[in-house]
């Protein structure tokens, strides 16, 4: 592999980095929930909370998981799914951009492989845990219908968030070390 390719899967892994989606999951969520979403809202919060909690805690305990591929699946999985929650007949607009969300978790994913950061059976389980994000919001009851454009605006809210942030890291095993050893402590 070259250099540069490298550099291009690198990039996109990037975007399945936890700490770089910590804020735009915040913002999206406050800005559905003020719109009439707010349990779909709190559902994929505490959803992706969850999965950024089960794969920290499986890399320093027992598993050494994909963050990116749970992360990633956990957060654009999750708007995905959010966003057709709260459409009352899904536009094509919004099949595709729907579709586009799934595709980069799927880019994200093939980027981990690619780099050889962690072999298949880490990655499918890293997989597992970010497939509860989605699940439990189509597991929700009732539906929350939002204006046209909120999809839109939810992924502008991503975007301008995301890309100024690309390219911080969060070393998982090491801050999931940290609070272990700061519980033994107490």
């Amino acid at each position: 592999m070259s250099g540069v390719e490298k550099d291009i899967l690198n990039f996109i892994a990037n975007f399945g980095e936890t700490i770089i989606l910590l804020l735009p999951l915040a913002a999206i969520c406050f800005y559905v929930a003020t719109h009439g979403a707010l349990r779909l809202a709190t559902a994929w919060f505490c959803a992706f909370i969850l999965c950024a909690a089960i794969a920290g805690g499986l890399k320093a305990i027992v598993w050494p998981v994909s963050g990116h591929a749970d992360i990633s699946l956990a957060f654009y999985g999750g708007l995905a799914a959010l966003l057709w929650r709260t459409a009352g007949h899904p536009s094509s607009a919004l099949r595709a951009l729907v579709l586009t969300l799934v595709g980069v978790a799927a880019l994200v994913t093939w980027s981990v492989w690619m780099l050889s950061w962690h072999p298949i059976k880490d990655i499918a389980a890293g997989l597992l845990v970010g497939s509860l994000s989605p699940l439990v919001i189509f597991m929700m009851p009732g539906r929350a219908l939002l204006s046209r454009r909120a999809p839109f605006v939810a992924v502008l809210i991503a975007l301008l968030l995301i890309l100024p942030l690309h390219g911080l890291r969060l070393n998982y095993a090491y801050a999931a070390g940290k609070v272990i050893r700061t519980l033994d402590r107490i």
